[in-house]
């Protein structure tokens, strides 16, 4: 761990501090902050909802706990372009929540920086697409049987 690594924990302490009325829990969107690895450090009530988090004293959740098969290497690909880039927008990953439900959601992710800009951590905005993409799968499917039909 860096010795500038306390950025990140004021970070946290901050979001939790400020409770209820704070950005971290009003955001629309599911917020959470990883470290370089993809353990979960930090959430908002959306994100526990959308991951189906449940708060157990001293278990620490990875990301990759709610992903199979290749979601699991296109995660850690975005891991590493937030690495290189210091960002990344709209990265498609379907998860599996904890009540075992698939989703498809989009991440943009930044970069948390110390003072000797090493990347120490990653800040996570996650929007639930699962119905947006339910509508095209089913009009890609009404398309297909229109142009088989012609």
């Amino acid at each position: 761990m860096h010795e500038d690594s306390s950025v990140l924990d004021d970070l946290m302490l901050s979001l939790k501090d400020k409770g209820a009325t704070s950005i971290y829990h009003i955001l629309p969107k599911a917020y959470m902050v990883l470290d370089l690895r993809g353990r979960i450090l930090g959430y908002n009530p959306k994100c526990k909802d959308l991951l189906g988090l449940i708060d157990h004293e001293g278990e620490t959740k990875n990301v990759n706990d709610f992903l199979f098969g290749a979601n699991k290497e296109r995660f850690m690909v975005m891991l590493e372009l937030v690495g290189l880039m210091g960002h990344v927008n709209d990265f498609e990953l379907e998860i599996t929540a904890s009540c075992g439900r698939k989703k498809v959601i989009w991440i943009s992710s930044s970069a948390i920086y110390d003072s000797k800009k090493n990347a120490i951590a990653i800040h996570c905005l996650m929007s639930d697409m699962t119905k947006e993409q339910m509508f095209l799968d089913q009009m890609k499917e009404e398309l297909r049987t229109f142009s088989d039909q012609h």
